[in-house]
């Protein structure tokens, strides 16, 4: 399930990542839709991975019953009425992968993502979903992962993902730390004259101990 907790008690992508781990979901898929999902504790990241104004694209892989025609295919492309207030689908990217035995594989890749949306435009145009699988975020694919795993995004991903959102990476936390020229110069004019300071101070302490010295010597 697409949720941190479910009620039913069925299991939930919190599990998929460690308890000391607070991130959550991109979006969400469907109960009976399978493939990629990002998690991230980045809202502006997450608002513009959802957002449709972003324009970052999400990569669908469907099942769907009967043989889909060319004419088929340029109506899903050219946008769908999917009805229940939602009106008509922007432009999208659609493709027959392969077709057999009175069913077809499509790839549709989208920028929105209203309710059950890929399932709905299949339905419209005549073709119900058997199987739908997200398979593609942006720029990021599944990438080997299995069924109901997870991993941390690769620190290239997490660029990709970022410049598709229109955001700029990630700075690494040494950058972060790592001080300015201006910032190295006036530290190191501050560590010199403490230096100084200490040097000075020492001579005065040094002079006291020869005068006390010398005057204990007298009194001798």
């Amino acid at each position: 399930m697409t949720t941190l907790d479910d009620p039913q008690g069925r299991k939930t992508v919190a599990e998929l990542v460690p308890d000391d781990v607070r991130v959550y979901p991109v979006g969400r898929l469907d109960y009976d839709t399978s493939g990629l999902l990002l998690m991230t504790n980045d809202g502006e990241l997450a608002h513009r991975l959802m957002h449709p104004s972003f324009g970052v694209e999400k990569t669908y892989r469907a099942l769907v019953e009967g043989a889909v025609t060319q004419k088929t295919v340029r109506q899903l492309c050219d946008g769908v009425d999917i009805g229940d207030g939602d009106g008509v689908t922007s432009p999208a990217k659609v493709r027959v992968v392969d077709s057999h035995a009175g069913k077809t594989i499509l790839e549709l890749v989208i920028h929105e993502g209203k309710n059950r949306q890929v399932r709905r435009m299949c339905e419209v145009v005549g073709h119900p979903v058997v199987e739908l699988a997200r398979v593609g975020y942006g720029p990021l694919t599944m990438g080997g992962v299995a069924s109901g795993k997870s991993r941390p995004l690769t620190d290239q991903e997490t660029r990709r993902i970022r410049k598709a959102a229109g955001l700029a990476p990630p700075r690494r936390a040494s950058d972060d730390e790592k001080p300015s020229r201006a910032e190295r110069r006036a530290a190191d004019r501050a560590l010199e004259a403490k230096a100084a300071a200490a040097a000075a101070a020492g001579s005065e302490d040094e002079a006291v101990k020869a005068d006390g010295k010398a005057d204990t010597k007298r009194s001798g």
